[in-house]
């Protein structure tokens, strides 16, 4: 008897288990976005329901919006003699200097190989929280971003991390 009632709770908590994993929302880049590619190689999704900004003074940033949250892509035109290692702690400064805090850097892998830098920031002053992919070249910075109210920010975090991390860049000559 008692190992049939441990057998049912068992049963019981396994299923409550795959339940619950049931309500996390998985994106289908492909069903839920639209792909984005330019003329240097990059191409990357954002969401069906954002609309795309071009400003016509600034041709190296596009920005996709819905209401209080915006994903961005920018080219910085590096003409330093700045070496790749180096890049990571400079654009730390950069941002520091912005008045970004809490700044945490990791570096991962993304499914199309491209080895990036991913910041994760907040404004402290406006309140405006940012998370960004940043792929360094020789001659040029590739940032793809994702920014919104803190609120937002939190609400959207996990969906936005698979946009961002859909960046690719051919590296081929």
């Amino acid at each position: 008897m008692k190992k049939l009632v441990l057998i049912i709770i068992t049963t019981l908590c396994l299923i409550l288990i795959v339940a619950c994993g049931a309500f996390d929302r998985e994106v289908n880049l492909e069903k839920n976005g639209k792909k984005y590619s330019t003329e240097q190689g990059v191409s990357f999704y954002y969401p069906n329901d954002f609309e795309i900004n071009l400003d016509s003074k600034d041709t190296s940033t596009v920005e996709f919006s819905k209401e209080n949250n915006m994903l961005y892509f920018t080219v910085l035109n590096d003409e330093s003699d700045n070496v790749l290692e180096d890049k990571d702690e400079l654009y730390t400064g950069e941002l520091e200097q912005g008045g970004a805090s809490s700044i945490e850097v990791s570096r991962p892998v993304l499914d199309s190989g491209l080895s990036v830098y991913q910041y994760i920031y907040t404004y402290t002053d406006t309140g405006i929280k940012a998370m960004e992919i940043v792929y360094f070249g020789d001659d040029n910075t590739y940032i793809y971003g994702y920014c919104a109210a803190k609120d937002d920010y939190d609400a959207n975090e996990k969906d936005m991390q698979v946009y961002l991390q859909s960046f690719s860049k051919s590296t081929g000559k």
